[in-house]
């Protein structure tokens, strides 16, 4: 038994894990573990994934691509393949996949048992209208395939049924030809709900559309309407930039010198007088149970990694091992 928890993080409840990796046998798999319940990568928001204290299949290793028709953007593959490494694969092959969540950080399976919809709703419909077929394995060994022409009320009860109806082992989807990773984007502010909805209603044939009001702007209402279409451009790629907290005190630079000395003493704790060295900036890491409860934020706004500034000692700047390190040195 181990702790799982939801992308919510409202729980980290026990469960028996049984991972999944080959779809041989996941028959055998389930006949000895039974009952349970399908996890991909525990991104769904509620906690329809979680079974506390009862078993979970973990489908994450079943990650393998079985088969690409590069005529028709047919791919068969394995329920834990994530959507972002098809993405990856495709896209430079001119196919992509018609719809894609929030996040591409969530597997093939989940995808289908959630029924996940993208910015594209309006336009591409969700995730399953665009599988083509699937195959499910239950507890009591039946195997059964299915699609929307062969056994269609299977097929219809596993888009969007959560993982109750079985283990998907192999799903078959259908690509779409795709001009780039790139979308011609535009942000339109509004005010007023009024000028929302006429937003939503023009003509203008935009692909991906989705708006953020603004919940603290009262009876004013305001937001953002923000809307795309696939583009065949090409944009030089972003220079990666490695995500670091700033440690000079604002207000300092450029001020007048006996700010300047301040500065000095709190930037270069060496030419500081002894009595000083502690007073240096500090680098305070964030504490594990920190930094998972804060993973769903970090990772909606990009901040997929932080850079914690330390000294040549290999302490934080200012932590006291570092001070007890200076004046040894001096």
């Amino acid at each position: 038994m181990r702790p799982v928890s939801s992308w919510g993080r409202l729980s980290a409840l026990p469960h028996d894990v049984i991972e999944l990796g080959d779809r041989d046998r996941i028959g055998a798999v389930l006949a000895t573990h039974k009952p349970g319940i399908a996890h991909g990568l525990g991104r769904s928001y509620g906690d329809e994934c979680l079974n506390p204290n009862g078993v979970l299949w973990s489908t994450a290793g079943l990650d393998r691509l079985i088969a690409f028709d590069e005529t028709t953007g047919r791919l068969a593959c394995e329920p834990g393949v994530r959507l972002l490494d098809i993405q990856r694969l495709m896209i430079p092959r001119g196919w992509s996949l018609p719809v894609v969540p929030g996040t591409q950080l969530v597997t093939v399976g989940g995808a289908i048992a959630n029924d996940v919809h993208g910015k594209n709703h309006h336009s591409a419909g969700t995730f399953g209208d665009h599988v083509t077929a699937l195959r499910l394995v239950r507890t009591d060994g039946e195997i059964i395939d299915c699609g929307p022409d062969r056994r269609p009320e299977w097929f219809a009860a596993t888009l969007g049924g959560l993982g109750l109806t079985g283990v998907i082992a192999e799903a078959e989807l259908q690509l779409r030809r795709s001009p780039g990773p790139w979308l011609d984007a535009e942000t339109v502010p509004f005010k007023g709900l009024e000028a929302f909805f006429r937003l939503s209603e023009e003509d203008t044939p935009w692909e991906h559309t989705v708006s953020w009001i603004d919940c603290t702007s009262g009876a004013n209402v305001r937001g953002l309407f923000m809307r795309a279409n696939p583009t065949t451009a090409s944009y030089p790629p972003r220079r990666a930039r490695q995500k670091t907290f700033p440690f000079t005190p604002a207000g300092l630079s450029g001020q007048s010198p006996d700010l300047a000395r301040a500065e000095r003493r709190l930037l270069r704790p060496e030419q500081a007088p002894r009595r000083a060295t502690h007073r240096a900036l500090r680098a305070v890491p964030l504490s594990a149970r920190r930094h998972r409860a804060m993973e769903p934020a970090l990772w909606s706004q990009g901040l997929l990694s932080i850079s914690m500034c330390r000294s040549s000692h290999g302490w934080p700047a200012g932590s006291r091992r570092h001070a007890r390190r200076h004046r040894a040195r001096r």
